[in-house]
């Protein structure tokens, strides 16, 4: 079992669970993630990961806020958004 002490940071935190469970810890709160989960912190919040086994296989994605305004701005006119992965750019369809 492996352990992340408790902690903070200035961005806002994605993390996927791929292969197996993991267990966060917000002040008293616990919430387990499980095969597929998707966890999304904002800044500043604290927490830490308190059960995670060796073949687990978490995926975080970390970004700044102003990370997610073009996207956001999508939203407004847009069904859907995605990010095509080769050129980290936005793209929208409306549907």
């Amino acid at each position: 079992e492996r352990n992340v002490p408790l902690h903070r940071h200035g961005y806002i935190e994605l993390m996927y669970a791929y292969k197996g469970t993991f267990t966060h810890r917000f002040g008293e709160e616990k919430v387990l993630l499980e095969e597929g989960d998707l966890l999304v912190m904002n800044q500043y919040v604290e927490h830490c990961v308190v059960e995670s086994g060796e073949e687990n296989i978490g995926i975080n994605i970390i970004a700044v806020p102003e990370f997610f305004e073009k996207p956001f701005q999508m939203l407004k006119r847009s069904w859907i958004f995605w990010w095509r992965c080769s050129d980290g750019i936005p793209e929208s369809r409306s549907i």
